[in-house]
C-alpha cells in the first residue's frame, strides 16, 4: 500500500503540472471563445462549459473531471470577482504551480 501511494505521488509530481498548464490554457481559450461568440452571460457560461468538456475529452475520464473542476473554478471566480479574469492573473496562476513543482523537484534531487 505504501509503495502504491508513493507511485501515485511520483506520477502526480510529473503529470500534475502538465494537466494544470493544459487546463489553464484551454480554460482561457474557452473563456475567450465564449466572450467572442455569445453576447449574454448565461450563453457565455453555456458555451464555456461546452468547450471545457470538449477540451476535457482529450484523455477521457480523468481530464473530463479536471475540465469540470476548471470550469467550476472559473465560474466561481468570475462570480465572486464580478469581473473577468485578466491575462496577468491567468499567467500567474500557471507560473505559481510550475515554480512550486520546480522547487520540489530540486529539493528531491538535492536530498536524494
Amino acid at each position: 500500500m505504501h509503495e502504491a501511494a508513493g507511485m501515485v505521488g511520483i506520477y502526480m509530481m510529473y503529470a500534475g503540472p502538465v494537466i494544470y498548464v493544459y487546463g489553464a490554457m484551454t480554460s482561457m481559450l474557452s473563456e475567450i471563445i465564449a466572450r467572442l461568440v455569445a453576447p449574454r452571460r448565461w450563453v457565455q457560461l453555456t458555451v464555456s462549459a461546452v468547450f471545457h468538456c470538449v477540451f476535457g475529452l482529450i484523455f477521457y475520464q480523468v481530464s473530463l473531471l479536471a475540465a469540470a473542476i476548471f470550469y467550476l473554478s472559473d465560474t466561481i471566480l468570475s462570480v465572486v470577482r464580478k469581473k473577468p479574469l485578466t491575462a496577468n492573473l491567468t499567467v500567474a496562476s500557471v507560473l505559481l504551480p510550475l515554480g512550486l513543482w520546480l522547487a520540489s523537484w530540486i529539493y528531491i534531487r538535492i536530498t536524494g
